[in-house]
């Protein structure tokens, strides 16, 4: 059922919009499901909803919102992976209060993904730091204070320049950063 909530969200795009709320609500107890592969489709499932209804819906998302938080905290590996796409496609739909309050308490868990080794949670992890300063809210003084440093520290080396895989989302993430911070 769940993986059939992606694939619809997927497939019609912006038409979810109508029954955006049903949608959220027939796979959001299954963010706390206790076999891991249940919580990552729900929260990929829920990413598919976020970005095909984008820029409209966050009313939808509510219910989710705090058990993604939670699920961020205290997930590692795919799991975690799977939680901060979701939510990387929800802070875009927020109010700019909510959407920087969401930030910053996402970030503390983004931040320390930065030095992580796995190729596919760097993609997410840029892909995150991308769509969270990308949205209004999200102050210049913030990212330079709390998020260049560490960002330039774990992601411009030689390795991760020459990366095919990584490097235009690592470009893409850098000259929204820019951009961002002034």
């Amino acid at each position: 059922g769940i993986k059939i909530v992606q694939q619809i969200a997927i497939l019609m795009g912006c038409a979810v919009l109508p029954h955006l709320k049903g949608l959220v609500e027939i796979v959001k107890d299954s963010l706390e499901d206790d076999n891991q592969k249940v919580k990552i489709i729900t929260a990929l499932a829920l990413a598919a909803l976020a970005e095909a209804a984008a820029p409209y819906g966050i009313e939808s998302f509510a219910v989710v919102l705090k058990p993604i938080c939670n699920g961020i905290k205290k997930h590692k590996g795919k799991t975690l992976a799977a939680f901060l796409k979701a939510i990387g496609y929800i802070i875009p739909l927020m109010d700019p209060d909510n959407a920087r309050i969401h930030t910053e308490e996402v970030m503390v868990v983004v931040i320390k993904q930065f030095i992580t080794t796995d190729d596919e949670m760097k993609k997410i992890v840029l892909k995150v730091v991308k769509q969270a300063v990308g949205t209004e809210g999200v102050t210049p003084a913030y990212i330079k204070d709390d998020i260049l440093v560490p960002f330039f520290r774990s992601f411009w080396i030689t390795k991760m320049a020459l990366d095919r895989r990584n490097y235009k989302q690592l470009v893409d993430t850098t000259v929204e950063l820019a951009n961002k911070a002034g």
